[in-house]
């Protein structure tokens, strides 16, 4: 487990800071870049992390009747 977290850390965060150039890094390296060591701005970094879950959120409502369906199949036996 610990293999597989270090290797969606890697994908998600390490991974686009040392290959991006400072103008084009993702959205999660770029929330990070939002904090500070003294002073977190709580207000704009909950904005954009609101913003990027919508995306996720509109997937979800687009798809779940399909999601809905794959979890009831897999728990009927058959």
């Amino acid at each position: 487990m610990a293999i597989i977290n270090a290797v969606a850390l890697w994908n998600d965060y390490i991974w686009p800071l040392v290959v991006l150039q400072r103008d084009h890094y993702t959205l999660s390296v770029g929330l990070k870049y939002m904090e500070s060591l003294n002073l977190i701005q709580y207000g704009p970094l909950m904005a954009g992390y609101l913003i990027a879950s919508i995306p996720l959120v509109i997937l979800f409502f687009f798809s779940m009747r399909l999601f809905i369906e794959g979890l009831a199949s897999g728990a009927i036996k058959m």
